[in-house]
């Protein structure tokens, strides 16, 4: 079953990128993976994704660039659903990060569970 919305999983520590993306694509989610900034703006501009899992640090351009990038006014993700899943918890990263335009923060370690029930809560009430 596929539900026919795709998530871009922009992770540059494999692993983790691969469990988020075999729990999404068994819940029917198409998922292309970014393992740096570079490549999560790529894939993002060139995908349109549903949604977006976006880690902040990250080699080439970390998630607070990549994420001001997608805010850009004539972006075709500028109201796509970011959800910042990051090992960084202090409360100004958090707000700089909600400042550049995060729908979410969520600090890593994360229960998978947990991470989907927010993509999911993200795609429901999303407006365009």
């Amino acid at each position: 079953m596929h539900t026919g919305k795709t998530i871009l999983i922009a992770e540059d520590e494999r692993p983790i990128a691969a469990f988020l993306e075999k729990a999404l694509n068994r819940l029917g989610f198409i998922t292309i993976a970014a393992y740096n900034g570079e490549e999560a703006l790529k894939e993002s501009l060139k995908h349109k994704p549903d949604a977006i899992i976006l880690d902040i640090l990250m080699p080439k351009l970390n998630g607070i660039e990549v994420l001001k990038k997608l805010r850009e006014e004539n972006s075709v993700c500028s109201k796509t659903p970011v959800i910042v899943l990051s090992a960084l918890d202090k409360l100004y990263q958090i707000r700089e990060a909600m400042e550049a335009g995060a729908t979410k923060y969520l600090t890593k370690p994360m229960f998978t569970e947990d991470i989907i029930r927010e993509v999911l809560e993200c795609l429901k009430t999303r407006t365009l």
